[in-house]
């Protein structure tokens, strides 16, 4: 169970004043403001995954179809939507779609068919031009893209020795995405406490797809961070708001962490959200002007896609709450 939303100093380890976080769900709250914001995600309410929207028009269902469709992405002018669904193949075995923003006009992007060869967890680009994605699973994933008009697709990253999942694009037009050796220890096996070095080193890098040149985000982490490196997946997020294109949010387990700022110096590293008992899902957004976050929660009570401050600064800050109880991998619709 999640006991707070804090504010943590990264320098100084200071714990700040708790916020508010729980309201009873009655339908969209009324600080979610529905003429201005839209948003789409997944639930299986239904029984099975499906595409769901949230805006000026209520919560309408997308996608109708027995078959479970999941993570959606907007394009960057809101008219589209690609997501992952494993029509026509077993259970999770997915391929990439794109649909109209109503939800018609559904094209397959992706093929791939053998077992265990799955595309997943696509980022459009802010550009519109390509959609990066995961292929495989997070024990030995790889990133690609796929240009949506062509279908043509091609392999960002090709180590051996690393698996690289999650991607999502940086403000600048390059790939962002978690990055690990695949001889890291299994994270159920990962000691409660370790000594500088022996946690699982799962970094967050910015590629040049063009060019293939890496930047690390995640050099030297603080010594409160060593051990959430231990064993779970990151999950990098960009602001793209004007003026706010340089925080950037991940998760380690179960806690939201994230940076302001142009230099990304381990000494201000800052815990946005959670606690030690974990909770928080991958998988974070931030609303096109910065100032809010979807957060999915796996699991108890507080399982569903939260809304939570995106500004540290924020004048208007009424707290957090839950959006959705049954939806995961919230994504705000672009210019909303």
């Amino acid at each position: 169970k999640l006991k707070a939303f804090v504010y943590v100093n990264g320098a100084t380890n200071q714990i700040g004043e708790p916020h508010p976080r729980k309201m009873p769900w009655k339908g969209p709250s009324p600080q979610f403001d529905l003429p201005s914001l839209e948003l789409a995600y997944h639930s299986d309410r239904g029984g099975n995954f499906d595409i769901y929207s949230m805006g000026q028009t209520g919560d309408v269902q997308l996608t109708i179809d027995p078959a479970d469709d999941v993570m959606p992405s907007w394009s960057p002018d809101g008219t589209r939507i690609v997501f992952a669904s494993d029509r026509g193949r077993p259970g999770g075995q997915y391929n990439l779609y794109v649909m109209n923003a109503d939800g018609t006009n559904v094209e397959q992007l992706t093929g791939f068919s053998a077992t265990d060869d799955v595309a997943w967890k696509p980022a459009w680009s802010p550009d519109g031009s390509t959609i990066a994605f995961q292929r495989g699973f997070d024990y030995e994933g790889d990133i690609w893209v796929v240009d949506p008009v062509t279908k043509a697709y091609e392999q960002v990253t090709d180590t051996d020795d690393y698996k690289e999942i999650d991607p999502t694009w940086n403000p600048w037009g390059q790939v962002t995405f978690a990055k690990s050796p695949i001889a890291a220890p299994d994270p159920q096996t990962c000691p409660a406490k370790l000594q500088p070095g022996d946690f699982w080193d799962f970094d967050i890098v910015s590629m040049d797809p063009s060019t293939g040149m890496e930047w690390n985000h995640m050099d030297n982490p603080l010594p409160w961070m060593e051990y959430y490196h231990c064993g779970d997946q990151v999950s990098p997020t960009w602001s793209l708001a004007e003026g706010h294109n340089n925080t950037l949010l991940f998760s380690q387990n179960g806690l939201l962490l994230a940076k302001e700022g142009d230099e990304f110096t381990a000494d201000d590293w800052t815990r946005w959200w959670g606690d030690e008992n974990g909770g928080v899902e991958h998988s974070f957004d931030f609303s096109p002007d910065g100032w809010k976050i979807l957060v999915p929660v796996d699991g108890g009570e507080d399982e569903g896609i939260w809304l939570i401050p995106g500004r540290q600064n924020d004048p208007n800050n009424k707290g957090s709450f839950k959006l959705i109880p049954d939806g995961g991998w919230g994504r705000f619709r672009p210019g909303t």
